[in-house]
């Protein structure tokens, strides 16, 4: 059976997973926020529809798409378009798949319910410390966000906010993955981030703003109302000996009727079906420019990610010590002093027996018999 290997950005990590496990025909390689969008669904249907075993596996977002530039692996998926400064994802092939809201999250205690662009605009930038200033209540605004280098979700929402998504924000509290960012929230009632819709549909544990007073959902993203939008894409090389085959995997997740039906179901749009959205990008974001007072900038300093804050806990990421991503140079991220590793939350019993596979179609994370390894997952 063909075999070529799948990376797709921003992170669920897949490390020693068992001692000697069955070889998969095919490899995805995910970021979380992607996994859990379009990426496990997509496994377990392709798996059905040609009876191949596939394993899902994890990168940061810049580390996935270096591994395709670097013909590591042949296709990855991403919340974020090309960097303009760095030349070698610019020179890389984009094949949008998906749209999807880029949901601003709160915990259900918090009073507010929705924001402007422009309150949240100034609270990425530190200009409101506390919630009384948004309409809430007198406690501190927590802003969470993800600490890895060019993070997709994290720079497609500070592109639109600032016209760069290599710009700095205010946050103080810094999550491997929007994951973890989203447990945060869940236990925090001053807490703030962003992270992307599908990720959290059917989370009662954290509730997404109104922008403008439009809330965000799969009717109001078809609609163009709801101004925080962002393209899903599978990025792989323009040629080479394995476009066939990548285009594959491409058709089938773009064209499949189960898999843009599942999409929806997540609140996602299928690209195909989100042609007027595509269309009219260029306007809304020229309009969202204008109002909030930017222009988007052409380039910018390649691989610049925000350093932890003063006094938080920095640790190497993971995925440069695996076996999955060697070459991975995503660099330091920041978690709270003292707050543990979370475990995945998308690795099922067949992950933690340490005598089976980390399959099928799931991220998983190490036995629980080989401690040495540290399980995290990073956007």
């Amino acid at each position: 059976m063909r075999r070529f290997r799948f990376a797709a950005v921003a992170a669920l990590v897949c490390l020693h997973c068992v001692a000697h496990p069955a070889r998969a025909d095919e490899v995805w390689l995910a970021d979380l926020a992607s996994a859990r969008g379009f990426v496990i669904e997509a496994a377990r249907l392709y798996e059905a529809r040609t009876n191949t075993k596939v394993t899902v596996r994890g990168s940061s977002t810049i580390g996935a798409l270096e591994a395709v530039a670097q013909g590591r692996h042949d296709l990855v998926a991403t919340a974020r378009a090309a960097n303009p400064s760095e030349a070698s994802e610019f020179d890389l092939q984009y094949t949008p798949v998906a749209w999807d809201s880029l949901a601003v999250i709160v915990n259900p205690k918090n009073p507010v319910q929705s924001l402007t662009l422009e309150q949240l605009r100034d609270l990425l930038a530190g200009k409101h410390a506390t919630w009384s200033s948004l309409g809430g209540g007198a406690g501190a605004v927590n802003l969470y966000a993800v600490a890895g280098p060019n993070d997709g979700v994290e720079w497609s929402l500070r592109r639109l906010m600032f016209g760069r998504g290599w710009v700095n924000i205010a946050s103080k509290r810094w999550y491997l993955n929007t994951q973890q960012l989203e447990d945060a929230i869940a236990l925090d009632p001053n807490g703030i981030g962003v992270t992307l819709l599908s990720n959290v549909t059917g989370n009662t544990r954290v509730r997404p703003l109104a922008i403008d007073g439009v809330a965000p959902s799969l009717a109001t993203m078809r609609d163009g109302s709801y101004p925080l939008v962002t393209e899903l894409y599978l990025v792989g090389r323009p040629s080479g000996a394995t476009l066939a085959r990548t285009q594959q995997a491409k058709a089938f997740i773009r064209d499949d009727a189960a898999m843009q039906q599942a999409m929806r179901a997540k609140q996602m749009l299928p690209y195909r079906d989100g042609l007027d959205l595509a269309a009219k990008r260029r306007s809304r974001e020229l309009a969202i420019a204008d109002r909030l007072g930017f222009t988007f900038a052409a380039g910018g300093p390649a691989g610049v990610h925000q350093p932890p804050a003063p006094g938080k806990a920095t640790r190497l990421n993971p995925l440069r010590m695996s076996k999955t991503a060697p070459n991975d140079r995503s660099g330091a991220v920041a978690i709270e002093p003292g707050e543990k590793q979370a475990s995945n939350p998308l690795a099922g019993p067949a992950a933690r027996d340490g005598g089976l596979p980390c399959r099928p179609a799931e991220i998983c994370q190490p036995a629980a018999s080989t401690p040495a390894v540290t399980a995290t997952a990073s956007d």
